[in-house]
């Protein structure tokens, strides 16, 4: 899995630009002078020493993007020198072998239709989010259509220190399109797990900004209630929510420190096993 960066726009129908495609910046003539970063002042190190490109008018922007990320600071893939990306978590289809859903750890969600072939194309569907960071990805099993999905963002890779994460997402057809849920306890927590049936969603969090712990929704993400501390369950954080395949009202979740508790009500009421 190659890591992407968010998608660009490259200006065409003009002249005297030229771009990076793998930055979507303005690119200095090769004769720029390079700077000096030890002897330029803090705030003029970004630009000292460039010249500035001839400002352009007219043309029209197109998408080009989202391009791979080349001469990473270990991995320099053969034979481009790409960066491998790192996948969080998975989602295979319930029916389909070849539909195969990931969440990379800082590249968004993406989709495969020919997941058994030897070179799966892959297609990125949360680039315009504010947040790549998937922590967690799956199917509701309440769906006979195998269209519905809600993805947890989360800080999972670079000792935490990645971009920041809002909340959920969840989609009903596929991954088209994607509505997001956002809750205030949600900002910079990291999503472990998440558990949609139908209207009800069940999602942990781990400790890291605001919110930590479990927390269920009853209108399809749209308010949500921490459940910790209450309903059978102690106050702390959670890494990981787990359904039983065989029975999606039954669900499972570890909690810091006190064990494993079991719901037989999806998330109503928990009893430490």
């Amino acid at each position: 899995m190659k890591r992407y960066l968010p998608v660009a726009f490259l200006l065409v129908g003009s002249t005297n630009v030229s771009a990076d495609p793998y930055s979507a910046r303005p690119v200095p003539p090769d004769d720029a002078p390079l700077l000096d970063v030890s002897q330029a002042p803090a705030a003029r190190q970004l630009t000292a020493g460039r010249k500035s490109p001839p400002l352009v008018t007219g043309g029209t922007w197109q998408p080009a993007g989202p391009f791979g990320a080349r001469f990473g600071q270990v991995e320099n893939i053969s034979p481009d020198n790409m960066v491998c990306g790192a996948v969080h978590t998975v989602a295979a289809h319930p029916i389909n072998a070849d539909i195969l859903y990931l969440g990379g750890t800082g590249g968004g969600v993406w989709r495969t239709t020919n997941a058994t072939s030897g070179s799966p194309n892959w297609t990125p569907l949360t680039d315009g989010f504010p947040s790549l960071n998937i922590g967690a990805l799956e199917f509701d099993p309440t769906d006979a259509t195998h269209q519905t999905l809600v993805a947890g963002t989360g800080r999972f890779s670079s000792f935490n220190d990645s971009a920041v994460s809002f909340g959920l997402l969840r989609t009903t057809d596929g991954g088209e399109t994607w509505t997001a849920m956002e809750d205030p306890d949600f900002v910079n927590a990291r999503i472990s797990g998440v558990a949609p049936r139908g209207n009800i969603i069940v999602a942990t969090a781990n400790p890291f900004g605001t919110g930590e712990g479990v927390y269920r929704s009853t209108d399809f993400g749209v308010t949500w209630t921490a459940i910790d501390g209450s309903n059978g369950l102690p106050n702390g954080a959670a890494f990981d929510l787990v359904g039983d395949p065989n029975n999606p009202n039954v669900l499972y979740v570890p909690m810091e420190q006190n064990g494993v508790y079991k719901s037989v009500n999806p998330g109503s009421t928990w009893t430490q096993i």
